[in-house]
């Protein structure tokens, strides 16, 4: 199902870009800036939004509005705009393997003034742009009016739960001693994952499609399994790598250890005097990193974090034969969950789809 469309929304995404590199370097004048956007949103992620969309709204369409790729489009450059904020924030050099914007766009300033200051105030600018973009890509398809106003008003909302649920996380690892709070990391989950990555992707394609009420709250579940599997599957790779770390490599902080499920399994494992001790930890030595990698390994926190992973996966594989979309679009939902959570071919073949 993917295949399908995967070079058609290759093909819409370059020429949106050809056109918004055109506009801004020969229009505006202004250096660098269309092309640094081009490069940042073509170097190739796992587009989990347009291909979510897609297998979605062609399952379900009767007629498929052939303007409906620009959906696509702009769910990608909202994504990028929000992975360009995203490293500043979290001040992160790399993204997918290469500089992240504002490395990227330090480096490209000819001056002895430039900074790594410069850089990020500069990419700040750049997503604020490419959110504009997308948001003018989203408006410019050709589709009935009640319904394109009802799924802009979808993309906004879900624009805002994201950044409030950012905005939440950061509030939240400030301070001296933070509990590690299990309702408050699922809700973290459920803003900046749940709804931006999963939801919002399957509730557009449902309003485009026009799909009853009951199939978008039976496609509101779906998203919400695969959101809290992913979230918790990510938070135990990357605790992972911490664990599997040299004691030279550069540490993940501690607040933002708390903030992950994982954590929490941890947490609640320990004893008073090591949990107190996690409450505690700031700007941790060597020593006290060694300490918390041998807890995360030791206490069985991976393993009943992917248990409760696998709960969900479960959950969402037990909804998809009751989805109305066609078959192949079921399917090609299975193969999201294969590739999301490596589930075996053998095992998405005997499901009844």
């Amino acid at each position: 199902m993917e295949i399908k469309f995967r070079a058609a929304f290759e093909q819409e995404l370059y020429n949106r870009l050809n056109s918004i590199q055109f506009e801004i370097s020969e229009r505006t004048k202004v250096p660098f800036l269309g092309e640094s956007i081009s490069e940042f949103v073509l170097n190739r992620g796992k587009r989990i939004r347009p291909t979510l969309f897609l297998i979605a709204y062609y399952g379900y369409a009767q007629e498929p509005n052939p303007d409906i790729l620009k959906i696509a489009v702009a769910l990608e450059l909202l994504h990028s705009f929000a992975l360009i904020h995203d490293d500043i924030v979290d001040d992160s050099s790399l993204r997918r393997a290469c500089d992240s914007m504002h490395i990227r766009l330090g480096r490209l300033q000819n001056s002895p003034r430039a900074n790594a200051h410069s850089g990020k105030a500069l990419a700040l600018l750049a997503g604020d742009v490419l959110y504009t973009i997308a948001i003018e890509t989203f408006i410019s398809i050709q589709e009935d009016p009640t319904r394109k106003e009802k799924a802009l008003q979808e993309l906004l909302q879900t624009a805002r739960s994201t950044g409030a649920g950012a905005f939440l996380e950061l509030c939240s690892r400030q301070g001296g001693e933070i509990k590690v709070n299990r309702n408050l990391i699922l809700q973290i989950y459920n803003l900046k994952t749940v709804g931006y990555t999963f939801a919002c992707p399957l509730k557009l394609a449902a309003i485009f499609a026009d799909v009853s009420q009951a199939e978008q709250d039976l496609l509101a579940d779906f998203a919400e399994c695969l959101g809290y599997a992913y979230q918790i599957k990510d938070d135990c790779e990357d605790l992972k790598s911490f664990v599997d770390s040299s004691p030279e490599a550069l540490p993940m902080q501690p607040e933002e250890i708390r903030m992950m499920l994982p954590t929490w399994y941890l947490y609640r494992n320990l004893t008073a005097e090591n949990r107190f001790w996690i409450e505690r930890l700031q700007q941790p030595s060597r020593e006290d990193l060694c300490k918390l990698k041998e807890l995360l390994s030791s206490a069985g926190a991976f393993e009943q974090a992917y248990e409760e992973s696998q709960k969900f996966i479960d959950r969402a594989y037990r909804i998809i034969p009751n989805l109305t979309m066609q078959r192949e679009s079921r399917e090609g939902m299975a193969g999201c969950l294969q590739m999301f959570f490596k589930i075996t071919a053998g095992n998405l073949q005997e499901a009844k789809l």
